[in-house]
């Protein structure tokens, strides 16, 4: 491993982030991305263990999380939250139903 002795340090102006309405992607811009897949992750919740408790885990075995039942979970996009919800039954299957949409 070589180490880089031609540092040279530079000054970064502080920059104030200030509020916009202006659109970020414009309709023609969104028409070359809208098909992209994105995977969309749901948190029920965490819990933690020791190492001990998880190696000895077992079938059956009922693992409680942090959330109470009629809290709502988190839509999570690339480590974003981006919405929550409550979880629902639809056609057998598990959904979430918006209450909240993240700016």
């Amino acid at each position: 491993m070589t180490v880089d002795t031609n540092v040279k340090h530079i000054e970064l102006a502080e920059v104030i982030s200030q509020p916009s309405d202006e659109v970020l992607l414009s309709q023609r811009d969104f028409q070359l991305v809208k098909s992209v897949p994105v995977n969309v992750e749901v948190s029920l919740g965490g819990s933690t263990i020791t190492l001990e408790k998880l190696f000895s885990l077992k079938a059956g075995e009922v693992l409680s999380l942090d959330k109470q039942i009629d809290e709502p979970i988190n839509l999570i996009v690339d480590g974003n939250v981006i919405a929550t919800g409550n979880l629902v039954a639809v056609n057998g299957q598990f959904g979430v139903e918006i209450t909240e949409v993240s700016e």
